[in-house]
């Protein structure tokens, strides 16, 4: 009596079941739309502020490429300099050598006068008192050339050694600046090997700031998709996206023994196509995912035809698969099929067996009864090998 009873009030929970799961449907909705109009904007001022790192970064590669340019130019311009140091400096000692001469030549009359008067001096007193007018007549011509060529010359010998005496200076100023400007290339170079430096830094991380603007700017694109989706694909695709994200969502079935044989489908259910089987309902996978439905081995371009006859509620990418299929059996029944290629539309309805598309490669394919995960091979019972290993062929 119970047992009846139980089956009487089924279709009535069922009903109820999915009533509220469309009542709840509702806010979930707005709360995406919500989320993927924040998701957007903050993707585009992420796009703002990493464009304006990268013109910044590009900017101070372009300064600092000028700045190493005028390092360049200055140790030209410092190498110049030395050479005309050097040019200087051999006119100096030319100049000085020439100075040296004329003024030994212009000394050679004072130096015969000296010689002429340390004659006269050494000359015997006797011979000076013999020729007496003679002697007299000598010594008022040398006086006569005494004063008359003494200050000039003087003043000549005095300009010369001026001269010589600047000319040294002038070579001792040409050394220090010849020692500062050679410290002066040593330094520029070293500031124009760090300034090669900082402008490979530089275009390093204009070239990293304008990755992740483009990566920026797909996560926009991304969120601008999701938000046109959920905007202007009427409440029917709205509430596809999110029951494939609350499929996502739903907990791997719990490890442990098998809680019984599930009860077989209420209408006519097979695989989408006959290949290996490479995981099972509830099989962890190496990374540690358990696993949600079957794993069939299927090769890209194989055909796949529809496990029972339905309506398709969500077909096309979703998240990070390329291609994802839901089909309403009715009843609460779902079948999952991801990594499909498919024309498919929302709203379609399928007969069992009609083509749904082709596979991406190996496909999964998850079967739920109001959200509980059953084996989608045991309720076909079919025939396909069930086999860990693809198929050679």
């Amino acid at each position: 009596m119970r047992r009846r009873l139980l089956l009487i009030l089924a279709p009535s929970l069922t009903l109820a079941t999915a009533s509220a799961q469309t009542q709840s449907t509702a806010p979930t909705l707005d709360q995406a739309l919500a989320v993927a109009r924040a998701e957007a904007a903050a993707a585009d001022r992420d796009v703002q502020k990493l464009t304006t790192a990268a013109e910044t970064a590009r900017t101070q590669a372009g300064r600092l490429q000028a700045q190493q340019l005028a390092a360049a130019q200055a140790i030209a311009a410092a190498e110049a300099r030395i050479t005309a140091a050097d040019a200087e400096l051999r006119l100096i000692a030319a100049r000085q050598a020439a100075l040296r001469a004329n003024l030994a030549e212009r000394q050679q009359p004072v130096a015969a006068l000296l010689g002429g008067l340390v004659q006269m001096t050494e000359r015997p007193p006797i011979l000076v008192m013999a020729d007496r007018q003679r002697a007299t007549e000598e010594l008022v011509e040398l006086r006569i050339l005494l004063d008359s060529t003494t200050p000039f010359i003087t003043r000549r010998t005095e300009a010369l050694r001026t001269e010589l005496s600047a000319s040294a200076r002038f070579r001792q100023a040409a050394a220090r600046a010849r020692s500062q400007l050679r410290e002066g290339v040593a330094h520029l170079a070293a500031k124009r090997q760090e300034f090669a430096q900082l402008e490979a830094k530089a275009l390093s991380a204009a070239s990293a700031s304008e990755q992740q603007a483009l990566q920026a700017g797909d996560s926009a694109i991304a969120a601008s998709e999701s938000v046109d989706v959920l905007s202007s694909g009427g409440a029917a695709s709205s509430a596809a996206v999110s029951l494939a994200a609350a499929l996502a969502k739903e907990p791997s079935p719990p490890k442990g023994p098998s809680q019984g044989t599930p009860h077989g489908a209420p209408f006519s259910y097979a695989l989408p196509a006959e290949a290996p089987v490479l995981a099972g309902l509830g099989s962890v996978s190496d990374s540690g995912v358990r696993s949600r439905g079957l794993m069939l081995g299927t090769r890209r371009g194989t055909p796949l035809a529809a496990p029972a006859a339905g309506v398709v509620k969500f077909a096309g990418p979703f998240r990070s698969y390329d291609g994802v299929l839901i089909i309403d059996h009715g009843g609460g029944w779902l079948t999952l099929v991801v990594n499909v290629a498919t024309r498919l539309r929302g709203g379609e309805r399928v007969a069992l067996g009609a083509p749904i598309g082709r596979a991406l490669g190996a496909i999964d394919v998850e079967l739920s009864s109001n959200g509980r995960r059953l084996s989608p091979a045991l309720i076909a019972g079919s025939s396909a090998p069930l086999s860990k290993r693809p198929s050679n062929g």
